[in-house]
């Protein structure tokens, strides 16, 4: 795990350690380590659907809030969460 940087490294140690089967990360290098170490993976936009999902945050205005961060997601993936929540 040598080329992920420490966040990742250690969500990935830790849920593997604690018999955790799902990690946040949403960095694509992450994301495949995870998966080869038989991890689920969830990302940030997707946990923040969730979240408006079951009514505890607008998702629109959080996508909002988080894009005004140094947060970056493709545009075809902004586009698809976006339509799922109208």
């Amino acid at each position: 795990m040598k080329e992920l940087d420490d966040g990742e490294r250690d969500a990935i140690q830790l849920a593997l350690e604690n018999g955790i089967d799902t990690v946040l990360i949403d960095e694509s290098e992450g994301r495949r380590a995870a998966v080869q170490r038989h991890l689920k993976v969830t990302g940030t936009v997707a946990l923040l659907e969730k979240a408006g999902q079951r009514g505890l945050l607008d998702f629109r205005s959080a996508l909002t809030e988080l894009e005004r961060t140094n947060f970056r997601i493709s545009a075809s993936i902004r586009e698809e969460f976006l339509r799922r929540n109208p």
